[in-house]
């Protein structure tokens, strides 16, 4: 599964996935979709609803001490990404200083309840509000909860749809919301229909289409959280497509929100995205942990870009290097150690990007042309400042170029360099 790996470092299945045999031994009901392929080993169907909703009420038993119960057509919660969500809050809430004590305002808790029921888990002096539009999920959520002794944990909440955050709702340490992903029904379909879709729990309607979309809800949830300020601490969302994410950032600093967070919940071969703002002052967001996902990206966009020399003595490389940036009008600076030579580059322009339109503008006889292509190109000059350092390292007769750009922001346009001098050095 190729997301298991950036599971939130203490979700209890990030190293240990549930052994599908064992659980069909001790749960009856999911033993009949436990599958096994020629090596013997057991797995299941993840796009059949019915061994999905079996795999969710054993773990959620097994590991957790939790009874579930599932109306027909019902959204099915998996619980690794409901976990990896709970513990991203978890995260944020302790960013200031560690309280046992929260209260947390779950928007749309569907027929499971699931965050209320779990957080209590995992958290047993946390206290959940938890709030539904839909009468049929209201009942089945109120029966999770006594099924589980937590009446005077959670608390429920019929939503009128007018307004996301309910009168009674007074100081709390934070709101989390899984909104409907889809607009219609035709959305949902065309996403069920891809070949990467994992599971058919596409859940009720209530539970998965909304108008507008994730995006509206989301932005609902914004333009509420300003009436409703330092009310509740953290606001925070999870996402289904990362489109909407980088919509709702747009959204938040459209409103000079300053204090957001992101980060992204993997599991499987599912990824789905967490944004969270706060309207307190100096909170230190430096103490949330960066996601795994996120480690994994800025430890791979600190290597150096590679590519191999067509020479192999590095003052050869050093010499034909130095002739092509002097042909594309980039300055540069050379020191020279024993292990290597290092060529300093600051470009006015990513230059490399535009040498063909360069020489056909040298080409081109019409100066009104010429004088034109001068000016857009000044203006392009201007936002395209880049500055790199290339090393040239000589070992075992093979001359090897490392460029790493100043700035991690800049590094597409160092590797546009590096695809430019292909061939070429």
């Amino acid at each position: 599964m190729a997301f298991n790996a950036y599971m939130h470092p203490r979700n209890p299945y990030k190293d240990n996935p549930p052994d599908f045999s064992k659980l069909g031994e001790e749960f009856a009901d999911f033993k009949k979709y436990v599958q096994y392929n020629k090596a013997g080993k057991p797995f299941i169907n993840f796009r059949s609803c019915a061994a999905v909703r079996e795999l969710t009420v054993a773990l959620l038993k097994k590991h957790f001490g939790i009874k579930l119960t599932l109306p027909t057509n019902s959204l099915v919660p998996t619980v690794p990404l409901r976990l990896n969500y709970l513990l991203w809050l978890e995260d944020i809430l302790n960013c200031n200083g560690f309280d046992p004590e929260r209260v947390v305002f779950d928007i749309g808790c569907g027929s499971s309840c699931i965050y209320p029921l779990l957080g209590v888990a995992i958290n047993p002096e946390w206290n959940f509000f938890a709030s539904d539009i839909d009468d049929r999920n209201l009942r089945s959520a109120k029966e999770n909860v006594e099924n589980n002794d937590m009446t005077t944990k959670i608390t429920l909440i019929k939503s009128s749809g007018a307004e996301i955050f309910p009168d009674e709702l007074e100081k709390l340490d934070a709101c989390m919301c899984n909104p409907p992903f889809f607009n219609d029904q035709v959305e949902m379909d065309a996403t069920k229909m891809r070949p990467t879709a994992n599971s058919s729990c596409a859940g009720s309607k209530t539970e998965t289409i909304s108008e507008g979309g994730d995006l509206k809800f989301a932005t609902k949830i914004v333009e509420e959280s300003m009436t409703m300020g330092d009310r509740i601490k953290w606001y925070s969302i999870m996402l289904g497509k990362k489109q909407t994410l980088k919509s709702v950032l747009s959204v938040l600093k459209g409103k000079n929100i300053s204090t957001i967070v992101t980060t992204e919940f993997c599991q499987g071969n599912t990824m789905r995205w967490g944004v969270a703002w706060t309207f307190l002052k100096d909170i230190p967001t430096q103490l949330i942990p960066v996601s795994p996902f996120q480690k994994s990206i800025l430890k791979k966009q600190k290597k150096p870009i590679q590519m191999k020399s067509l020479v192999n003595k590095s003052d050869e490389c050093l010499t034909s290097l130095k002739k092509i940036l002097d042909e594309i009008s980039v300055s540069y600076t050379v020191t020279k150690e024993t292990s290597k030579l290092t060529v300093y580059i600051k470009a006015q322009a990513d230059s490399w990007c535009h040498a063909r339109r360069k020489r056909r503008q040298k080409q081109n006889k019409s100066v009104q042309n010429c004088e034109t292509n001068s000016v857009n190109e000044q203006k392009l000059e201007s936002s395209l400042e880049v500055e790199l350092s290339i090393e040239i390292h000589s070992s075992n007769g093979k001359c090897t170029l490392c460029l790493i750009p100043k700035d991690q922001s800049q590094r597409d346009k160092v590797n546009n360099l590096a695809v430019f001098l292909k061939g070429k050095v």
